[in-house]
């Protein structure tokens, strides 16, 4: 089992707010959060790689025209409206936080794809009907789940048979925590598994073909990257949104979660994991 595991009381969400999509649409994703995360990730994005990161990892989708992809925790689009565009897939993209999903929405009005669609709801009680999609994809989301077995199972019985799970998540160590990793996780409200953990909770939703890849060479690519042009907008991007207040956070942030990264605390997992054929 893991270290360590938080329970909602762990989190400072109750005491501030009266749930947790109030909690993303005024913490972590403000308006202002997440157009400064933009300007990191890239245009239509909001986690680790942006495009970049996407591009290599849809690759192991083989994804063809008319594929019904389900994004759970979609941000503000990016990842469904490439899909779309590059192999024709149809996207559905659902993100708890209202603010993400206007933008989403937004941006949607402004590219030329008939196939893609953006919806606020809650991916732990939607109600989506058996067997409807093709591939259920999601990006540095499930981490904010406690119940993930609940989760996948829901997952499995959503894809068709032969169906595909391609998913990035912030995993932790099975060595014990460093107080440094605990605090960031807890303050968070995180609940991480291992790799190993994950690997067996999407095995016992009867998934084949599981693997749970440590991915860390890519997520400090990425993290490097980002890092670059994080100081780069200082110096250049000085604004009401990005300003030297928030360069120094955005700075901070960034050079301790490749530390924790470096030294394994921190593992940015990578999941793929198929529905057997009937």
């Amino acid at each position: 089992m893991g270290k360590i595991r938080h329970n909602e009381d762990d989190q400072h969400v109750s005491t501030k707010y009266r749930n947790f999509q109030e909690f993303l649409d005024n913490e972590q994703y403000s308006m202002k959060s997440i157009l400064s995360y933009e300007r990191i990730f890239g245009k239509g994005f909001i986690s680790v790689g942006g495009f970049k990161s996407t591009e290599e990892i849809t690759k192991r989708l083989n994804l063809k025209p008319g594929d019904k992809v389900l994004d759970v925790g979609c941000g503000i689009g990016g990842g469904d409206f490439y899909l779309a565009e590059k192999f024709g897939a149809s996207c559905y993209g659902v993100d708890l936080s209202e603010n993400v999903i206007k933008i989403a929405q937004n941006k949607l009005k402004d590219v030329d794809v008939k196939n893609v669609e953006f919806d606020v709801a809650d991916i732990t009680t939607i109600n989506i009907p058996d067997e409807s999609y093709d591939v259920i994809y999601s990006r540095d989301t499930i981490l904010h789940i406690k119940e993930k077995q609940d989760l996948f199972n829901k997952f499995f019985k959503w894809l068709k048979p032969g169906g595909k799970l391609l998913i990035t998540d912030y995993c932790c160590t099975e060595d014990e925590w460093t107080s440094e990793f605990t605090n960031y996780v807890k303050n968070r409200g995180y609940f991480l598994l291992t790799l190993k953990e994950y690997e067996n909770h999407i095995q016992n939703s009867g998934f084949e073909r599981v693997e749970a890849i440590n991915n860390n060479k890519m997520f400090l690519e990425c993290l490097r990257k980002e890092l670059n042009i994080i100081e780069e907008m200082r110096t250049e991007n000085l604004d009401e949104l990005w300003n030297e207040e928030l360069y120094e956070y955005r700075k901070q942030g960034w050079n301790a979660k490749i530390k924790r990264a470096e030294d394994g605390m921190h593992i940015w997992g990578l999941i793929f994991a198929q529905k057997p054929q009937k």
